[in-house]
């Protein structure tokens, strides 16, 4: 009798550690979202991509990085791309989780110097802005042609 019920503790133990499953689920990506500050960079130039993952609860946020034409833009493991050529090109990412889930999105490299501002105007809508309450800032470049903004 002792055997028996031994053994049915063991079972029993057994059903409970399988169907707890540790804990331990994955949650797997079904979409990734890329953007970045600026989709136009001039050659030289970089710009950090950004990856959102559906759902936001992912477990595993790892992703790797290619270009469409390296010789326009190339792109590190982190996701700074740096323009190269003038053209166009896409930067997709795949998920490490599901190399079927990727994401892309379309940058342009412009050639051209950097035309830095020789003025920055800057106004809002109210003149007194109370703790705790938001206001909107605009921004004026002089020139208005400013690529570093």
């Amino acid at each position: 009798m002792k055997k028996f019920l031994s053994f049915i503790f063991v079972v029993c133990l057994t059903f409970v550690i399988i169907g707890c499953g540790g804990g331990t689920d994955d949650v797997k990506p079904t979409k990734l979202n890329i953007s970045a500050a600026n989709t136009t960079l001039l050659v030289g130039e970089t710009v950090t991509l950004k990856v959102e993952f559906e759902p936001s609860d992912t477990t595993n946020k790892n992703v790797s990085w290619a270009s469409s034409d390296t010789n326009v833009a190339s792109v590190s493991s982190a996701g700074v791309v740096k323009g190269n050529a003038a053209g166009q090109v896409k930067i997709i990412a795949t998920s490490k989780a599901d190399e079927s889930i990727k994401g892309e999105i379309t940058l342009e490299v412009k050639e051209g110097q950097e035309i830095v501002p020789t003025a920055i105007s800057v106004w809002g809508e109210d003149s007194i802005v109370i703790v705790g309450y938001t206001t909107s800032l605009f921004v004026t470049y002089t020139p208005a042609e400013t690529t570093s903004k």
